[in-house]
């Protein structure tokens, strides 16, 4: 009988706090802050969003925003943002950068 997952939002909040400055500059990647990094590095640059990448990964969208924000700040990812003719934003263009 497969074992449904139990895995609640709330205990990643615990697991984002400690994204922290460890040493010299050098920041601990949480296994979601990992889990990201990989999704994104499968898609290889295709657009997608915030939400669609909490959904699939099972996180909160908050989680994804927080982490998400906290890479780009310090050089994991590059974000392309994309706009339509008429100013409306679509879905971002994420790149996992060689480190």
């Amino acid at each position: 009988v497969p074992q449904k997952d139990t895995h609640c939002p709330e205990d990643e909040l615990s697991e984002d706090i400690s994204m922290a400055e460890v040493a010299e500059g050098e920041f601990h990647l949480t296994p979601s802050a990992q889990a990201i990094l990989a999704y994104l590095e499968d898609r290889g640059g295709e657009p997608v969003t915030k939400s669609a990448i909490a959904a699939d990964l099972d996180r909160s969208e908050k989680t994804v925003d927080r982490l998400m924000s906290k890479m780009r700040e310090h050089g994991y990812i590059q974000v392309e943002e994309r706009w339509t003719e008429t100013g409306a934003q679509l879905a971002n263009s994420y790149t996992v950068v060689s480190r």
